[in-house]
């Protein structure tokens, strides 16, 4: 629970500058991003306070435990593989090992199936269709 409120609380600052910076634009510029902020700063505002009732006279959790952990790990994984190999080939190896091994059952084939997804996706979508070009990792440049 001490992440969560930590979370919100760095969420609530971040709306809170983006509304500060909002107000010195003109009204018809910063009519969008300070109602987005406003509205992230409030939602803030409630989730943290229903978190502070929730928690009001039990123990705290302890920070990490085993799930989050992996998450964190799968985290880690992702960008590391992003890294070193870039979006195409790293993503793709990510999302076959996340899909593999995260599964009860070790499905061998739609982890493979979503792997070519995401290479199509990052070739064929943003490289070809929107000529974006993205990060190629730093093994491959």
């Amino acid at each position: 629970m001490r992440i969560e409120r930590a979370v919100l609380v760095a969420l609530a600052l971040v709306f809170a500058l983006c509304l500060a910076v909002a107000s010195t634009y003109r009204w018809q510029v910063a009519l969008g991003p300070a109602l987005a902020s406003g509205i992230g700063l409030t939602l803030c505002i409630l989730q943290l306070a229903l978190t502070l009732r929730a928690t009001e006279g039990r123990s705290i959790p302890p920070l990490f435990d085993y799930a989050h952990r992996t998450q964190f790990l799968w985290l880690g994984c992702a960008v590391g593989a992003v890294t070193l190999l870039g979006f195409g080939i790293g993503g793709s190896i990510y999302v076959f090992c996340h899909i593999y091994f995260e599964t009860p059952k070790r499905r061998l084939v739609t982890a493979g199936l979503s792997a070519a997804a995401t290479i199509f996706v990052v070739y064929g979508v943003f490289e070809t269709l929107l000529q974006t070009r993205l990060f190629a990792g730093l093994l491959l440049t």
